[in-house]
């Protein structure tokens, strides 16, 4: 794969076999996808660094910090222009958007991953980002 002509996707997932599972689910997408995943926010944080990325999936509940500490660093660190934050966790949107603030543009689902909803709006990307499509999300 061309690193070049694929999408790059940070996964911030604790859980070992989910992280797994978004990476499998990615290499098998059907166009090209760079994926990065951590276990740990801090991992995380120092990949962005001194890497982009196109798509952020965050879990709301992680070992060394909270979702909302995360995303809320992702935006006062690095320039988001460009990037989707998309959070996946185990509590419902409301539960996640009354407990804390989240940027408007911030994506919420629930778990089970919707990972053929996710893909298709990667494809979307991926045809946008390069030239491909008019389309965007």
């Amino acid at each position: 794969m061309n690193k070049l002509d694929a999408l790059q996707v940070v996964v911030i997932e604790d859980d070992e076999n989910l992280l797994r599972l978004y990476e499998i689910r990615f290499a098998n997408a059907g166009f090209p996808i760079d994926f990065t995943g951590f276990k740990l926010a801090k991992e995380a944080i120092d990949h962005m660094i001194v890497a982009s990325a196109d798509l952020v999936i965050v879990d709301m509940q992680l070992p060394d910090i909270n979702g909302y500490e995360l995303i809320d660093t992702l935006f006062t660190l690095f320039s988001m222009v460009g990037t989707k934050v998309v959070v996946v966790s185990g509590k419902d949107e409301v539960d996640i958007r009354k407990n804390g603030t989240l940027p408007d543009d911030v994506s919420v689902f629930s778990k089970p991953v919707p990972f053929d909803y996710l893909l298709e709006k990667l494809q979307l990307m991926h045809a946008f980002k390069f030239g491909l499509s008019s389309q965007f999300l």
